[in-house]
């Protein structure tokens, strides 16, 4: 019998396992795309953009960008949920309800009224197909509207702002970045809770 891919589902889904060729994807994606801020400061620097113009950007077009990037750093955290659950609810995936026993009773017997009924991901490994596949386009998305704001910030510097005013910006950008490296555990997770389904434990 002819043994499947390493990164198949194993017994327990939370358990250190080899990434997939879908996480390594994810996880190059990510570290290509969250250097963006780095560069973009190197090329004000090499540009001698880096210091503030006596003649900066004006007020109310930093105030325009600002309110913009502002928008688009708040859609960055919520479409890409959105998007995930939606995908995730579409996946229709096969479930059964398990039931535990908090204990037997004073007579050895499991009592009904103890039971708690969990809802199950009743084919393990083509529900953590299905949540990478459902996964995928919701983290690009959030990813590049993460970087617009660094666009943005971008074009306060390279317009006379300097790194004084495109800092923030950038700052802004890596840290919605960096809480969004994919791990094979938080793409289950999110498709768990998405789907009200958990997967098999143990």
């Amino acid at each position: 019998m002819r043994a499947g891919p390493l990164w198949r589902y194993h017994s327990s889904p939370m358990l250190t396992t080899p990434r997939s060729p879908s996480l390594f994807t994810m996880q190059v994606l990510w570290g290509a795309l969250i250097v963006t801020p780095g560069l973009y400061t190197l090329i004000l620097v090499v540009t001698q953009k880096a210091e503030a113009a006596a003649q900066g950007p004006d007020a109310v077009l930093v105030a325009g960008i600002s309110a913009c990037a502002l928008f688009v750093a708040a859609l960055s955290v919520a479409l890409p949920r959105v998007m995930a659950r939606r995908r995730a609810e579409r996946s229709e995936p096969a479930t059964r309800d398990d039931q535990t026993y908090a204990d037997q009773g004073d007579h050895g017997f499991r009592e009904a009224a103890t039971a708690t009924t969990t809802r199950v991901l009743a084919d393990p490994a083509a529900a953590e197909a299905a949540a990478f596949r459902t996964g995928y386009a919701p983290f690009i998305v959030g990813m590049a509207l993460a970087e617009a704001v660094a666009n943005f910030g971008f074009t306060l510097g390279f317009l006379g702002g300097g790194l004084r005013l495109a800092g923030p910006f950038f700052a802004v950008c890596v840290a919605l970045q960096a809480v969004r490296f994919p791990t094979r555990a938080g793409v289950l997770a999110r498709y768990e809770e998405a789907v009200g389904a958990r997967f098999p434990r143990g």
